[in-house]
């Protein structure tokens, strides 16, 4: 009876939430689909229906990212309404079901939704992030963050440019003070692309507009080499701007995050976008348990049928959102500066609204 009882209330659960996920998605759609067309005609573009659509769905895919809470929310407070306008709210605890335990079988659901979430969903959003890199469109996902630079296991490598020239600079990574590169290589081109000269060195500085280079061995394109005592290069960079320049974290998977975390943190560069992009996915998933708690302490009293006390609920719960997404960047914007540690910054209000839902459940 229990795990009949368990299948019946997932699954009506998980059909509130694909209901209101592919209304969201439609809607998102739509509005990116206007876009796309929008910046393409602009930009005297002749794009294909096809390259729109699959641009638009790609777009789309990335924006839902951050509604997945709220959608949770929304799939409660539809699965609660319709429990209760068929009775079976009341048949449920007529067989001794308490709130805990009917919420309890939500969260299976959610549990289920969440791993999709970071395995599936997640992954999608990353295929779907290197495929708009790839369009001929000025995206906004582009315009975030410059991609000219790699990180690896032995060092990090970027592109520099000024004017007809251009350099990829090989570096081990920044010297314990943050002012300096260490065992460094940099290849100069010129505008026809060809390689010019190449320099090695133990160090290189940025200051006055140019790549200071101390020591250096000189290498030209016929193979010649000389030790030089300085060699200067132009260019438009700083040590604020190489940092600026790591790849978007929408770039990469949630499960290689901590990886690459850590080949940052070995090169001397940053690495609070991809913890906060991490955290984000976790308190994300916490912030869906949470809401459904809420929802069930909205939602589950018995004169929830009445279409009066219903309305004035639903209003409060979901004016109760906009004020905690307030707070909830407030608090990040802590983190991120180091005010707070990052991990208590990004999830200490989903844990709050999760543990303020279950106790608003007492007794009901």
């Amino acid at each position: 009876m229990k795990s009949v009882l368990i299948k019946y209330i997932t699954k009506n659960f998980l059909r509130a939430f694909i209901i209101v996920f592919f209304c969201f998605y439609i809607i998102i759609a739509i509005l990116d689909m206007m876009d796309v067309v929008r910046q393409y005609y602009s930009g005297g573009y002749n794009p294909s229906i096809s390259l729109v659509l699959k641009i638009t769905v790609c777009r789309a895919l990335l924006n839902m990212t951050q509604f997945f809470p709220f959608i949770t929310l929304m799939a409660s407070i539809i699965f609660y309404l319709t429990m209760h306008n068929k009775l079976e709210l009341t048949i449920i605890k007529g067989t001794g079901i308490s709130t805990y335990k009917l919420l309890g079988f939500i969260f299976i659901a959610i549990a289920f939704l969440s791993i999709t979430y970071i395995t599936i969903f997640d992954t999608m959003s990353v295929y779907s992030y290197r495929y708009l890199k790839t369009t001929n469109i000025n995206i906004k996902y582009n315009s975030q963050l410059n991609e000219n630079l790699t990180v690896t296991n032995k060092g990090i490598w970027f592109r520099d440019t000024f004017e007809k020239n251009s350099y990829i600079v090989f570096a081990r990574g920044f010297d314990p003070t943050g002012t300096a590169l260490f065992n460094v290589r940099v290849y100069e081109f010129d505008g026809c692309g060809d390689l010019k000269t190449s320099m090695i060195a133990k160090n290189a500085t940025i200051a006055d507009g140019n790549w200071r280079i101390a020591n250096c061995k000189l290498i030209t394109k016929d193979g010649n080499s000389a030790i030089k005592a300085e060699c200067k290069l132009p260019t438009k960079l700083s040590y604020k701007k190489i940092n600026r320049m790591v790849t978007n974290p929408k770039n990469v998977s949630f499960w290689s995050i901590k990886k690459y975390v850590g080949m940052l943190e070995n090169v001397g560069l940053s690495s609070i976008s991809y913890q906060m992009h991490w955290f984000s996915r976790i308190a994300a998933i916490l912030q869906m348990f949470a809401f459904a708690a809420l929802a069930t302490a909205f939602c589950i009293e018995k004169n929830i049928r009445d279409g009066s006390s219903y309305t004035k609920k639903l209003a409060l719960l979901l004016a109760l959102a906009f004020p905690l997404h307030f707070i909830n960047n407030v608090v990040i914007a802590y983190g991120t500066n180091g005010t707070l540690p990052l991990p208590m910054a990004m999830l200490a209000l989903p844990i709050t609204i999760l543990l303020t839902g279950l106790l608003f459940l007492k007794g009901k």
